[in-house]
C-alpha cells in the first residue's frame, strides 16, 4: 500500500467514525437518553437537551 493509499483509507475510516458517532448522539437526543464524556479528567452526563 503506498502512502497516498493510507491517506485515503485514513479518510474514510474519519469519514465512517464521525457518521457513526453522529448518528448514536442523533438516537440518544431522540429517546431522550444523557451521553457520558470526559472533561478536565472527570466524566460529565450531557442531558439529551444539550446534544
Amino acid at each position: 500500500m503506498t502512502k497516498e493509499e493510507a491517506r485515503e483509507l485514513m479518510k474514510k475510516i474519519e469519514k465512517g467514525i464521525k457518521r457513526g458517532v453522529a448518528k448514536a448522539l442523533q438516537e440518544h437526543k431522540k429517546m431522550g437518553r444523557s451521553i457520558p464524556i470526559m472533561k478536565r479528567g472527570k466524566i460529565v452526563y450531557i442531558p439529551p437537551e444539550e446534544i
